[in-house]
Formats: C-alpha cells, structure tokens, sequence
C-alpha cells in the first residue's frame, strides 16, 4: 500500500521565483499528493502572495492547493 503524501509550498516573492514554483509543481505532482498548501505569510511574505499563489498553483493541479495559516502574530480579523 502506497501511503498518502501532501507538499508544503512557500509564495515566491520574485517572478522568477514563481517559474521555480511551477516547475516544482509539476514535477512533485508526479508523485500524486493527497493536497499541497502553501505556508501563509512566511519570511516577510504578504496574504495576497500567498491567495496569488494558491489561485495559480490550482490551475494546474492534480489535488487541492489549501492555504497553511500560521497563527503567530495575526489578529482574529487577519485570520
């Protein structure tokens, strides 16, 4: 029995970075996940990269792409 297998991403703050992403994506995607998500604000990085990134990623996707929010020092409304 295979077991089942997610990835964790990071929103990529550079264009470049983004290309980086997608090639990623497509190749861990050979290994069907159960779901990936994407890490939420991680090293200085904004919400809107992280729901820019997720919109993306799913477009091509094999499984569903969730946001990991990360509590630390958000307000409720944040969240």
């Amino acid at each position: 029995m295979t077991p089942d297998i997610s990835f964790e991403y990071f929103a990529p703050k550079t264009v470049e970075g983004a290309f980086s992403l997608a090639k990623t994506q497509a190749w861990l995607d050979a290994y069907a996940p159960v779901f990936s998500s994407v890490t939420c604000g991680t090293g200085g990085g904004s919400v809107d990269q992280t729901q820019n990134t997720i919109t993306a990623m799913a477009k091509d996707a094999n499984a569903p792409i969730l946001p990991h929010v990360i509590w630390g020092n958000a307000s409720k409304s944040e969240v």
